[in-house]
């Protein structure tokens, strides 16, 4: 179905996007690392900055940013989930 809305977009891909991103750092950590357990907030970040990033885009992400100790952003300047959606008018 068409969405009407940017919003309704962004909100679908939010709800696909999570569940997809929760299997796959659960079948890439057990891959990648065994039994091994990452506590680590910043060891964490930086393996979905780089593993799951380049197993879902085929590429690493352009930067993880940390902003004041307690906000993180992972960017990519060329994501390319935006080359398959056209914005509704």
């Amino acid at each position: 179905t068409r969405a009407s809305s940017i919003a309704e977009i962004e909100r679908r891909l939010e709800d696909a996007g999570a569940g997809v991103g929760e299997r796959m750092l659960e079948i890439l950590s057990y891959r990648e690392k065994g039994n091994r357990r990452e506590i680590r907030l910043q060891g964490i970040l930086q393996f979905i900055n780089t593993n799951i990033w380049r197993c879902l885009f085929g590429k690493v992400a352009d930067s993880l940013e940390v902003y004041n100790d307690d906000e993180y952003v992972i960017s990519d300047r060329s994501p390319l989930v935006n080359k398959f959606i056209s914005v509704p008018k």
